[in-house]
């Protein structure tokens, strides 16, 4: 099913679908063991439940990590089947500043998103607080992360 544009799902992916422990597997073992399946599944989940339209905006969208198509085939990899068609095809941009400041530009460029939430483990999301469930890096995405995003976000509508 198509996800739905006016609600959009901002993911980072270190500290969320990995844990401290597992952080950086990619960068030493070059593929995705990094991506813990069980987290990869809380997330996918969100998706699924709300369906919003899903916003890279961890450092992972940047060429020099990974970029947009490495992670998504990463997620495919780790239990998520159709990454590709739920993410949105642009990623948040990179101005150097906190990723609060990207997201808010990216929602300045995206007027049809009128709902979000935020999943990341790092508070340098002040300009966007308001929509930010934090996440603990030692153990990423949690159950009630599910919960609250989804009161947050609504459940799935059907889209004409």
């Amino acid at each position: 099913m198509t996800p739905d544009p006016a609600k959009a799902f901002f993911l980072d992916i270190d500290g969320v679908l990995n844990t401290r422990k597992t952080w950086g597997a990619w960068i030493r073992l070059g593929r995705p063991s990094s991506l813990e399946p069980v987290l990869v599944d809380r997330a996918r989940r969100i998706q699924a439940a709300t369906g919003a339209v899903v916003v890279l905006s961890s450092s992972w969208r940047l060429e020099q990590c990974a970029g947009l198509a490495k992670t998504l085939l990463c997620l495919e990899e780790r239990g998520w089947p159709n990454a590709r068609d739920v993410f949105h095809r642009e990623v948040t941009p990179h101005v150097g500043g906190p990723r609060g400041k990207e997201i808010a530009i990216f929602l300045e460029e995206h007027p049809e998103i009128k709902t979000c939430v935020v999943i990341d483990d790092d508070p340098d999301v002040r300009d966007v607080e308001a929509h930010w469930l934090p996440v603990d890096i030692d153990f990423g995405i949690q159950e009630d992360h599910i919960d609250e995003a989804i009161k947050r976000l609504g459940l799935r509508t059907p889209i004409p």
